[in-house]
């Protein structure tokens, strides 16, 4: 199922929850494909997703 949200107008708060539940959908999306390898690829070398980890 795919569908996108009108973002003019929201506030922050809902902005962030929906970044949230995109992140979600996408983390199990690549939890399911059980590549490690993959998934590190994706994330890169950064400390972005391990700081946004830890929240």
């Amino acid at each position: 199922m795919k569908f996108s949200v009108p973002v003019e107008g929201v506030t922050l708060s809902q902005i962030k929850r929906y970044a949230g539940l995109c992140g979600q959908t996408l983390a199990r999306a690549h939890a399911k494909s059980g590549d490690a390898a993959t998934i590190s690829g994706y994330l890169g070398k950064g400390e972005v997703f391990d700081k946004a980890l830890g929240d």
